[in-house]
């Protein structure tokens, strides 16, 4: 079983090496053919007017989308986060409430056998039939 694991592992770790390399291998071509001067200008922001090349500023717009799509699946992810987190604390004190009902289960039921192993207080024989 651990075989066929280490196997599917290595396999994953390839694919994985292989498609990362095919896309450092399309950005660096993306680069290599966009080295053409570009300019750009935020007329609301500023009156600056960005001068360079083309790559450059996909890649810089290409990695502010990534943060901003990881920031927004992570804040989609805190209802969850604290839902796991209450519930973790509410699994803690229920298990210690089984716990201690255990505790008094089994010092019952060792009363239960103390009171039934004693001897009675009146002999069989002398119990009078009405």
């Amino acid at each position: 079983m651990a075989r066929k694991l280490d196997r599917k592992l290595n396999v994953i770790r390839y694919l994985s090496g292989a498609a990362t390399f095919l896309v450092l291998l399309v950005l660096v071509l993306f680069a290599v053919s966009n080295k053409d001067q570009t300019q750009v200008q935020f007329f609301p922001i500023s009156d600056n007017v960005y001068t360079g090349p083309l790559f450059v500023l996909v890649f810089v717009f290409v990695f502010v989308g990534f943060l901003l799509g990881g920031v927004v699946a992570w804040n989609t992810g805190r209802k969850h986060r604290r839902a796991s987190k209450t519930a973790q604390k509410r699994v803690a004190v229920l298990e210690n409430d089984v716990a201690a009902m255990r505790l008094r289960a089994e010092a019952a039921e060792e009363r239960y056998a103390q009171m039934s192993s004693a001897r009675p207080l009146v002999a069989a024989d002398t119990v009078r039939d009405a």
